[in-house]
């Protein structure tokens, strides 16, 4: 988790560059949700499925 905090704020941080106008800004807080998001939405699909093959492996006898 800490690694995707960390490539989250390069992005973010990329973006704005040196940009000091609030064109440049509002772009670079802009993106930033959206990559969070975008990055996000795979993870919600996978979450669920490896909950249950965890529950399925401590279920099993002798696992």
């Amino acid at each position: 988790m800490p690694v995707g905090i960390a490539q989250v704020g390069l992005v973010c941080f990329g973006t704005l560059a040196d940009s000091t106008s609030r064109h440049g800004q509002a772009h670079a807080f802009t993106v930033t949700p959206v990559l969070n998001l975008v990055l996000s939405l795979p993870a919600t699909v996978f979450v669920p499925s490896l909950r249950e093959a965890a529950a399925a492996r401590t279920a099993a006898p002798g696992a």
